[in-house]
């Protein structure tokens, strides 16, 4: 950016991107802000240093048990995690649609990958606030570990990890969601898996409460299948951490499997919750 000003070339999308970076570094315009460091983890919020200490074991938690039962994050990935925590959501909605692509309406908390930053704000409950902690931070360690991913995999264990008691996680007898149980087993069937699985964004969004509910289906089942289903989870990160894209990493992972026997069997296994 300096050396465009210095070229004389400095135009009015660079000034945006030099505006958006600026806050980005600076963070949430507080007028107090407590901190915690706790980990690879640095903390910052207009709350109180309690809740500060609070997201950072949880997050410190979470990403040890991410490492721990998925892959670990490589060596050179290890600079810090920012995560920033709104009292209100005024103030958290008002930095998103600063510093993100996108205003995060409607939302409890939200990963940047641009930015690698988590931002939450202060919901009623603090054990609900912790839950989007835990999922959001998933979604920070998938980042790091593999990069763009599949969206069924990526919302799909994010929300495995925000349901989960961390404090007992044990690799079975994952908690269950009840509230996607519910959704998925008032439908009279389930999206096919051959297109399921090869989802976008844009796609996956558009029906958020059904894909969600079944991405949620899909990983807890694979997860709960110790052998083969987990396998597949690690392979398809192996694969994208290899450079496959999303798509040739989900069709090497499911290479094999009959997708429509898949399918009966996530049915049963929905209806059996």
């Amino acid at each position: 950016l300096r050396e465009a000003v210095e070229a004389g070339r400095y135009t009015p999308e660079l000034d945006d991107v030099n505006r958006t970076l600026t806050k980005a570094r600076n963070g949430p315009p507080w007028a107090r802000v407590h901190e915690y460091r706790f980990g690879r983890f640095v903390v910052r919020s207009d709350i109180d240093r309690q809740a500060c200490l609070d997201a950072s074991r949880t997050l410190g938690t979470a990403l040890a048990l991410f490492e721990k039962w998925l892959r670990p994050l490589p060596a050179e990935r290890r600079e810090p995690f920012s995560v920033y925590l709104f009292s209100g959501q005024w103030g958290y909605l008002s930095y998103g649609a600063d510093v993100l692509e996108f205003a995060p309406e409607n939302t409890a908390g939200v990963y940047s990958p641009w930015l690698q930053q988590l931002l939450i704000w202060n919901l009623p409950e603090r054990a609900e606030m912790l839950a989007t902690v835990r999922h959001e931070a998933f979604h920070q360690y998938l980042d790091c570990l593999v990069g763009v991913t599949p969206m069924w995999l990526n919302e799909g264990m994010a929300e495995v990890w925000e349901a989960a008691d961390t404090k007992h996680f044990n690799g079975r007898d994952v908690e269950v969601a009840l509230e996607h149980v519910s959704v998925l087993q008032s439908l009279d069937g389930l999206v096919p898996l051959e297109h399921f699985l090869y989802m976008d964004r844009s796609e996956f969004m558009a029906n958020a409460g059904l894909h969600y509910a079944q991405a949620w289906a899909l990983c807890h089942m694979l997860f709960e299948d110790s052998r083969s289903g987990r396998h597949r989870l690690l392979s398809l990160l192996d694969r994208l951490r290899a450079g496959d894209t999303p798509e040739e990493a989900t069709r090497a992972a499911f290479h094999g499997e009959d997708l429509r026997r898949l399918d009966a069997r996530l049915a049963d296994y929905v209806a059996g919750l």
